[in-house]
């Protein structure tokens, strides 16, 4: 919600008064390995969220778009001075999501 509050293309209001309806159920969460000291040791990991989304017109009630396997990703490292913890990349990675749902319901206006 802060994410289109923030980009001000539409306004959220409750459901029963909004003209379109996001509806979103989280699928996956996902951690791989991204890179590897000399010593094979994992240095980096990427997080992703993957989520289906669809977007209707909450007054005809019509399928506006719908997105499978929808993903915002992170990555995070364990040492050095650009570590951050899996909760601070976890973080990032729903805010990408966020952004990229703004990104794709703007679009279809």
């Amino acid at each position: 919600i802060d994410s289109f509050i923030f980009d001000r293309n539409l306004i959220v209001k409750n459901s029963n008064k909004a003209a379109i309806l996001l509806n979103g159920s989280l699928i996956d969460v996902r951690q791989s390995p991204l890179s590897y000291n000399d010593n094979d040791d994992v240095e980096e990991f990427r997080v992703e969220i993957a989520v289906n989304i669809e977007l209707y017109n909450n007054i005809t009630g019509k399928l506006m778009w719908k997105e499978n396997n929808f993903l915002g990703q992170s990555s995070y490292t364990l040492s050095g001075p650009r570590a951050t913890t899996k909760a601070e990349a976890l973080k990032n990675a729903v805010k990408d999501l966020a952004q990229r749902v703004v990104e794709r319901t703007v679009e279809a206006w």
